[in-house]
């Protein structure tokens, strides 16, 4: 299962997606997927409830 979401206007996705690596989160920017994805990042919800919990922390603090 994945999450799209469009980044606040801070940042482009590309720069999203890198950001959140920096803090040990990985994403997909949706440019990678094509040009009709490029506005948004995509999330893989395969880790478990907890480190997806993290993660939306991780993301909140970090935008």
């Amino acid at each position: 299962m994945f999450l799209w979401i469009a980044p606040p206007s801070s940042y482009d996705a590309d720069t999203l997606a890198l950001r959140l690596l920096e803090h040990g989160i990985v994403v997909t920017p949706g440019s990678a997927l094509g040009t009709s994805g490029a506005s948004f990042v995509r999330f893989a919800l395969v880790p478990t409830e907890d480190e997806c919990e993290r993660a939306a922390e991780i993301l909140r603090e970090v935008v």
